[in-house]
């Protein structure tokens, strides 16, 4: 008996790859996303101050609750003391035809609190007749400074409450404090190789510009950091847990992921070259991902392949 032995074929997977010399690009975003921890800038406690001495007959105030402009918080000798939020304290009693900057700021309050009165500065029929349905009136005085409590901000969260139901109170004294004012937020430090001027901040999904000291003060911006839930949660625990945020590129980059042997020249301060069908072309290393370099290339111009063997000579055009 003879048997014949035949070889099959090797399958094309197995076959030596051929050594490749190109390599085909693909453009994807690059927005140099760094974690970084964050710090607030927290002022003084403020502190919630009555006008009127005497005993406080009924008081609201818990702590975690908020006085809100337009309400109260306390009564003190049976008379409601009016909880309101003006640009500025007002600081004495007002009479017909009084005019200023605090009657202004009482006249704006009572015209976003949807009474009928007009910001003119002066105190008018208008203004005396809303001043006395609010009971704000005692005596000769259209406004009695203390029928008032001044509040920092339209809902004010209390954190303490000093003077409870049957106390004295004596003019001037603090019966509840509110936590201090957010009056910004920064960077703990500076990512290396970052600049202010052209990266976002996110925190929470929301995204924030910054300044060139890398902080957010304006008002407007701060308002919606302060009621973001991971800076609740953190001014909760009393800052003792970690506050974080994203920090990236305002405008994503393009890029292109090359393998690290197609670059040419790498120099510190992050320039190299490629090579696309023999001609060296400029590049800035932006960062690496797997394994590869990725790079940007002058005015998004990116080549359809690089080669990966470069001539190690080669200089940009």
């Amino acid at each position: 008996m003879t048997a014949l032995f035949v070889r099959a074929p090797r399958p094309d997977s197995l076959e030596a790859p051929e050594s490749a010399t190109t390599f085909d690009t693909s453009e994807q975003e690059f927005t140099d996303e760094r974690v970084v921890d964050l710090e607030l800038e927290l002022g003084t406690p403020l502190a919630l101050v009555s006008q009127k001495a005497g005993t406080i007959t009924s008081s609201r105030c818990r702590p975690g609750m908020g006085a809100v402009s337009g309400g109260s918080t306390i009564e003190v000798d049976g008379v409601t003391i009016v909880d309101l939020a003006t640009s500025r304290p007002l600081w004495r009693d007002l009479a017909a035809g009084d005019s200023g900057n605090d009657v202004l700021a009482l006249q704006e309050e009572l015209v976003r609190l949807g009474h009928p009165t007009s910001p003119t500065g002066t105190v008018d029929d208008a203004t005396q007749a809303v001043a006395a349905a609010l009971g704000l009136t005692d005596g000769p005085a259209v406004v009695a400074r203390e029928r008032i409590v001044w509040l920092p901000a339209q809902s004010t969260p209390l954190d303490t409450c000093d003077l409870v139901t049957g106390q004295n109170v004596e003019t001037g004294a603090v019966f509840a404090t509110a936590p201090p004012p957010l009056q910004g937020l920064s960077l703990s430090t500076l990512p290396e190789g970052t600049t202010a001027d052209d990266r976002i901040l996110v925190v929470d999904d929301a995204t924030f510009d910054l300044g060139p000291d890398a902080r957010i003060t304006d008002p407007a911006a701060l308002k919606t950091v302060g009621e973001l839930p991971s800076v609740v949660a953190h001014r909760a625990s009393d800052q003792t847990t970690l506050l974080t945020g994203v920090y990236r590129l305002a405008d994503p980059r393009v890029v292109v992921a090359v393998p690290a042997r197609a670059l040419v020249a790498a120099a510190p301060d992050q320039s190299a070259c490629v090579s696309a069908d023999g001609t060296g072309l400029p590049v800035t290393v932006v960062g690496s991902e797997l394994g590869r370099s990725l790079v940007a290339f002058p005015d998004d111009a990116v080549p359809h392949q690089v080669d990966l063997l470069p001539d190690p000579a080669m200089t940009c055009s």
